[in-house]
């Protein structure tokens, strides 16, 4: 929550912020690169994943080296 409120602060307000994602929240407050998993493969973004092995993966690999996981729905 405090991310997003933080987040909403820098570009103005939250009307400004709506359908972002946690990735793009902690990149623009930060500069910390970030990529993102979807399940549906329409409109893909060249940073999406789409397996859940894959993801699965990810996770273990990126919590093991200490680094920031979101998850959002």
């Amino acid at each position: 929550m405090l991310l997003e409120k933080a987040y909403a602060k820098a570009y103005g307000s939250y009307k400004n912020i709506e359908n972002g994602l946690v990735g793009m929240a902690v990149n623009a407050l930060t500069g910390a690169p970030y990529e993102y998993f979807q399940k549906d493969s329409k409109n893909r973004d060249p940073k999406s994943r789409t397996q859940a092995n894959e993801l699965w993966e990810f996770i273990q690999k990126e919590h093991k080296q200490g680094h920031f996981l979101a998850g959002s729905t």
